[in-house]
């Protein structure tokens, strides 16, 4: 395994980790409340789902010439180059949405009976998360997973490419082969589990 593979394995599961930790609240919240500003903040939240990730690389990076843009990311310690910090920072923005989308849906198909129930029997909100309205939602939820991470591992790809420029080398090579399979065979077991029954 080459040093670049091993770097884009590290980065999507970074990612796709921090993606699951702030998409599990919010796919949660878009999922089952009702809130004023609710369609602007999802529209803003899957944008990227429509946006290649070389699009979100320059953006980053042409924000980062900005002073008070560049000094927030010195807070960070990052700098506007596409090094793998941003490179994670773009594969994390495209697996939170792809996890949002996908954890969402599964969300709002819990029964609210369930969860009512659940109330009368002194669940707290806490509490009937973790024990009602996840269990019944896990289907989406290990689905955004492991879209999260394929769709991470095609945003390293191709920010792999970009930074590297001119042709495709060994490395970046057996990185889009990654991703390929990654997307061939994390979209098929995803697929699988969300037509699950039970």
């Amino acid at each position: 395994m080459t040093d670049t593979t091993s770097l884009a394995l590290f980065v999507s599961a970074m990612a796709t980790l921090l993606a699951v930790l702030a998409g599990l609240p919010l796919a949660w919240l878009l999922g089952r409340r009702q809130f004023p500003g609710k369609s602007p903040l999802q529209a803003v939240l899957l944008l990227p789902l429509v946006l290649p990730a070389t699009l979100l690389g320059y953006c980053l990076v042409a924000l980062g010439e900005h002073p008070l843009f560049s000094r927030l990311l010195g807070w960070f310690g990052l700098r506007p180059t596409l090094d793998w910090r941003m490179a994670l920072i773009i594969a994390w923005i495209g697996a939170l949405a792809m996890f949002i989308r996908s954890a969402q849906g599964e969300f709002a198909r819990v029964d609210r009976r369930l969860e009512q129930a659940a109330r009368t029997l002194g669940r707290s909100e806490w509490s009937l998360f973790w024990a009602v309205t996840l269990p019944l939602a896990w289907r989406g939820v290990a689905a955004g997973v492991c879209l999260a991470f394929c769709r991470a591992v095609g945003e390293f790809a191709l920010t792999l490419l970009v930074a590297r420029g001119g042709p495709a080398t060994i490395a970046t090579s057996a990185v889009g082969l990654l991703a390929l399979a990654c997307a061939g065979v994390l979209v098929v077991s995803a697929s699988r589990l969300t037509r699950a029954v039970g």
